[in-house]
């Protein structure tokens, strides 16, 4: 049989809606909730464009250090084992501690 069905992606940093706040929390958790029909491969992770790192195994997710404030999109490419995809996408807010 040919799979041509996507897998389905959601992205997550922490809980909803939540400002991270700089110096005080110094990971941003992402979690990619990545779902096929038959198999998954790999879940790529993005910060403003730019590759950050991978997870090939469930649950996929990445821990992006916090550098500095600012607004940071982050993206995920979710692979199933013969090469279909989605993505998503998730912007976080870094504030200064006490601001």
């Amino acid at each position: 049989s040919v799979d041509n069905t996507p897998p389905t992606l959601e992205l997550n940093a922490g809980t909803p809606g939540q400002i991270f706040r700089f110096p005080g929390d110094r990971v941003i958790p992402l979690e990619a909730v990545a779902v096929d029909n038959l198999a998954m491969r790999s879940v790529e992770f993005y910060a403003n464009g730019e590759y950050i790192g991978a997870a090939e195994q469930y649950p996929f997710g990445f821990n992006w250090n916090v550098t500095g404030t600012g607004t940071i999109t982050f993206s995920a490419i979710a692979y199933d084992q013969v090469g279909n995809s989605a993505t998503a996408e998730l912007t976080v807010e870094i504030a200064r501690s006490g601001a």
